[in-house]
């Protein structure tokens, strides 16, 4: 099995946060039968922008409580400066 997993971070400070990344990356472990039954995996949903609805108005909707803004904007690509289109279909994960 191969697992590929994405850090987002600030740009520029990726090269001090190679070590702790590393480390991170090397704490994983395989589930339990019974911990792999209590998850709840999550669903990638579209949605269409609507007059008014922002990038944080629209990632509040996501699955995460944290950084929901950054996931986001990672997940669709965007930069944080983007302002989102009325009609544009954009991702959110979802449970």
């Amino acid at each position: 099995t191969i697992y590929r997993f994405r850090y987002m971070m600030p740009e520029g400070i990726s090269a001090e946060l190679e070590d702790p990344l590393w480390r991170t990356a090397h704490t994983f472990k395989r589930l339990s039968r019974r911990e792999a039954a209590a998850l709840k995996p999550y669903r990638l949903g579209l949605v269409t922008v609507q007059e008014g609805d922002t990038i944080d108005s629209v990632a509040q909707q996501m699955a995460f409580l944290d950084h929901p803004r950054l996931r986001f904007l990672n997940l669709n690509g965007f930069h944080v400066n983007e302002r989102l289109i009325p009609g544009e279909i954009v991702k959110i994960v979802t449970e």
